[in-house]
């Protein structure tokens, strides 16, 4: 796993990891942490990675401003989440998504293609 940097963000800073061997990504809020933590792997195509990426940095926003809910869904698992947010809160959290995104986009760039080369 690669540690692509500590950026900053509204609520905090998060350390963004680049990890080979994983299929997607993750986010990590525990406690233990002192910072959030969002891990991402190389998908199969580069949109993927970027995917990945977006999706784990909207949930992160949304955990760190309380907009987001355990709902009393049955499924259990990360797919019981509930986000609440009106259009206001969307376009601060795509804002900065997208500063997020400028700031970490070169590096995850980077390091998936040295992945890709190292396979």
């Amino acid at each position: 796993m690669t540690h692509l940097g500590t950026f900053p963000t509204p609520h905090s800073y998060v350390d963004v990891y680049f990890d080979d061997n994983l299929d997607g990504g993750s986010f990590t809020l525990d406690g233990r942490n002192k910072r959030p933590e969002i891990a991402i792997g190389p998908g199969s195509r580069s949109y993927d990675c970027l995917g990945y990426f977006l999706h784990e940095v909207m949930e992160m926003l949304m955990c760190l401003s309380g907009e987001r809910y355990k709902s009393d869904a049955r499924t259990g698992g990360s797919d019981d989440q509930l986000f609440v947010f009106d259009h206001v809160g969307f376009t601060r959290m795509v804002c900065c998504a997208a500063i997020l995104l400028d700031q970490v986009l070169p590096k995850l760039q980077k390091a998936r293609s040295k992945c890709r080369k190292s396979r």
